[in-house]
């Protein structure tokens, strides 16, 4: 994929370095160019000016796209950047990538390309955040290497992994060039910048069938024309007539309504195909002045200890705000909704009945409750924090919890990001006896992640339902994205795409051992 960048020249110690040259650990020292060792090392490229058109925007120096002067065979790309420096101490490029960098694929290495107007030179990398680290994560790392030639190309190396930078976090790269030299003026080339890859799909635990795509929009059908979402499966045990249903959210571009498909336990396949109820949209949006006249979504079925189907959802009206509502069912296809929003300023992940008691998940916290019509006796409590996932990847944002009863222990499947609070890239787990407090499994290896890029859900992933059938694991998902190229897959809710529903397995066993307890 090739990605949209911004590359931001500047002259300004405070975007950059104090003057005295430290880094997070003391004095930086120059360090001789370290050969290249192979793949598996900084292997995506973030910039290249033949195949990626970069935004510029110089400050206090001058910037440009210009042919590359020495073609050779270190480097023989038409296009390369050019940077004339001032003299400040700090003359440098930020050339930052769009996704937090994340070290979990490959180590923290880098690589660029530069042709230097001298030996000698030294040419500074660092990683900066701009957000608040916790006590031990430093803001800013940097590390250096000299120059071995004048006037043709050079592959330099810059390696992190003495700094242990922490992953997730640093959303800021800088280039810096022959720092503290004073001499305006000076020309620099560079190109073919090299960060370590955050396309972690291939390592996640939870494999896709095929392409992962389950059900796709469908234009014949005006409510789900433009995108199908929010998985939720009820299986025989807990659904209303003992056979497989799956709710689904469905959109027509500007607005969502709720609908629902069947299988009969009988034969049922988790790969499908699924019965269309011919009356959807069971729930659809409502009408001018309610709390869900522009969006019905996020289904949360539960059949309560009445026999009854209580179909909570979050309803999002067109002044933007959002409700945690309720339709309530005889038989699951007919609802009615309450007059009574049953939870303003929230939406809803899941919800379950167990002993008596209903409990719902709503971001990082639960309600347990009796009453499933109004909530009036919910007592709430926190579920998992954020921050101590896998490589801080949910250090940002934890939602869309949905759970999994398995070997007498519940799971939580939840969404995290680093960086959106609603565009997310990764799946990570927590387990309880009581669903209530909760232990968040301590494993590096990613339980699922987004698409590789160029597949229809490289974008971000929700509502992980998760069920097990015959030893293994089946997740249905939401996905976002579309096939091909895209100019930046981390722009939440990039366009052109839609959501699609996807589905991904592994054993029991291995999600047993995957969270230490087997």
């Amino acid at each position: 994929m090739k990605r949209t960048l911004i590359l931001l020249l500047t002259a300004c110690i405070c975007a950059c370095q104090p003057a005295e040259h430290r880094g997070a650990h003391g004095p930086v020292k120059p360090k001789e160019p370290v050969q290249p060792q192979g793949d598996g090392i900084a292997t995506y490229m973030l910039c290249d000016f033949d195949t990626i058109a970069p935004e510029v925007k110089p400050v206090n120096s001058t910037f440009e796209e210009a042919a590359n002067p020495v073609k050779d065979e270190v480097n023989p790309s038409e296009r390369v950047g050019k940077t004339v420096l001032t003299g400040g101490t700090w003359d440098c490029v930020q050339v930052s990538p769009t996704h937090p960098l994340d070290f979990t694929k490959d180590p923290a290495i880098f690589r660029v390309k530069v042709l230097a107007p001298a030996k000698g030179r030294d040419v500074y990398m660092q990683m900066k955040t701009p957000a608040t680290t916790p006590e031990g994560i430093p803001a800013k790392v940097m590390v250096s290497v000299k120059t071995q030639s004048a006037g043709k190309w050079e592959e330099l190396e810059f390696d992190f992994r003495g700094e242990n930078p922490a992953p997730n976090w640093y959303t800021e790269l800088y280039i810096l060039f022959d720092g503290n030299t004073k001499q305006p003026g000076a020309v620099w080339y560079f190109d073919d910048v090299r960060i370590p890859d955050d396309d972690l799909s291939s390592l996640s635990l939870f494999k896709r069938h095929g392409d992962g795509l389950l059900m796709d929009a469908d234009k014949k059908k005006s409510w789900m024309s433009n995108s199908i979402a929010n998985p939720d499966v009820l299986t025989p045990d807990e659904s209303p007539d003992g056979n497989w249903w799956l709710f689904t959210r469905g959109g027509d571009g500007s607005r969502g309504s709720l609908g629902i498909f069947t299988q009969p336990a009988s034969r049922f396949n988790p790969l499908g195909p699924w019965t269309y109820y011919e009356g959807n949209p069971i729930v659809p949006y409502g009408w001018y002045g309610t709390a869900d006249n522009r969006l019905a979504i996020d289904p949360a079925p539960v059949v309560g200890t009445d026999g009854k189907v209580y179909l909570f959802y979050k309803g999002t009206s067109t002044s933007g705000a959002n409700t945690v509502l309720l339709g309530v069912s005889d038989d699951g296809y007919t609802y009615t909704k309450t007059s009574k929003p049953w939870k303003e300023d929230c939406g809803v992940a899941d919800v379950v009945l167990w002993k008596g008691k209903y409990y719902m998940f709503v971001s990082r916290r639960g309600y347990k409750f009796s009453n499933p019509l109004s909530g009036d006796d919910a007592e709430m409590y926190e579920t998992v924090a954020k921050g101590d996932g896998p490589a801080y990847s949910d250090h940002y944002s934890i939602n869309g919890q949905k759970i999994l009863r398995l070997a007498d222990k519940w799971f939580m499947i939840y969404q995290s990001s680093p960086m959106n609070a609603d565009f997310p890239d990764r799946f990570h787990v927590a387990y309880s006896d009581d669903l209530e407090h909760w232990t968040k499994v301590k494993n590096e290896q990613p339980l699922f992640t987004r698409g590789a890029r160029g597949t229809w859900d490289q974008g971000a992933i929700w509502a992980p339902a998760t069920f097990e059938y015959n030893g293994s694991l089946y997740m249905y998902y939401e996905g976002w994205g579309q096939v091909g190229t895209v100019k930046n897959r981390d722009k939440s809710y990039f366009t052109p795409a839609h959501s699609a529903i996807g589905l991904a397995t592994c054993k029991v066993d291995d999600f047993l051992k995957w969270c230490g307890l087997k």
